[in-house]
């Protein structure tokens, strides 16, 4: 039987998020996007995290970016 893992989940409000996604625009990842507050993170039980940064477009809600542990994903 497989085990579920336990996680906690942490909301990081856009101030704390800021220096993350600040590197993301200066990498130009993200130009003309703006961050979703609040970025969800997950702990994982071995201590390592996991989680998301999604960025949307102003004009148009739907176009999406999203930056997970994977890479980048535009939705």
């Amino acid at each position: 039987m497989a085990r579920r893992r336990k996680l906690r989940i942490v909301d990081l409000p856009e101030t704390k998020a800021a220096p993350i996604a600040a590197q993301l625009e200066f990498a130009g990842l993200v130009a003309g996007y703006h961050l979703q507050s609040p970025t969800r993170l997950w702990e994982r039980k071995d201590g390592s995290w996991t989680g998301r940064f999604v960025y949307t477009n102003p004009d148009d809600p739907k176009d999406r970016i999203i930056l997970t542990s994977k890479g980048l994903r535009f939705a």
